[in-house]
């Protein structure tokens, strides 16, 4: 039971984190991205408790609400000065990455530790979960770092598609 009351924990820091993400980056394109991971860490709290107080588990249908605010991407031109507070701001996403790579690790220990099948069915969908936010973190990193690392010459060779 310590196990899952760390991972509830973690959920609720993770929760907490992104929303003080999406307040320090008000009127840009990236506030929906850091409010759809903050909810969808509430609802894997929502989950940890269930299990937790031994009740039945209704795991949600694959969501696409993460997925549905990485189109805010293609609303958008590249990032010009009207935001450069957004490029400043990569720390963040690579503390956020570290977060997602530790809780999906702590699913997957859970998931071995595991010997009921609604406990091993929770934590896969978790450590999945983490693992998506976790890749979604890392595209927005590489497109907000991109400024920083685009060279623009011949001499560097074939580049991938901006």
């Amino acid at each position: 039971m310590e196990t899952l009351a760390f991972a509830m924990q973690m959920e609720l820091d993770s929760e907490a984190y992104y929303r003080r993400q999406a307040s320090k980056l008000q009127n840009t394109i990236l506030v929906p991205v850091f409010q759809s991971l903050a909810d969808e860490e509430a609802q894997h709290v929502k989950l940890l408790q269930a299990q937790a107080a031994g009740q039945p588990i209704d795991l949600p249908a694959e969501n696409g609400a993460l997925t549905a605010s990485m189109n805010v991407f293609r609303q958008v031109d590249d990032f010009h000065a009207q935001h450069p507070e957004v490029l400043d701001q990569l720390e963040p996403y690579e503390a956020a990455c570290e977060l997602e790579v530790k809780s999906a690790d702590l699913y997957h220990r859970m998931l071995e530790a595991s010997t009921d099948e609604p406990s091993r069915v929770l934590y896969t969908l978790l450590a999945r979960e983490e693992e998506k936010h976790q890749s979604v973190l890392e595209e927005l990193y590489q497109h907000l770092n991109r400024p920083n690392t685009w060279v623009e010459a011949a001499e560097f060779g074939v580049r991938e598609d901006y």
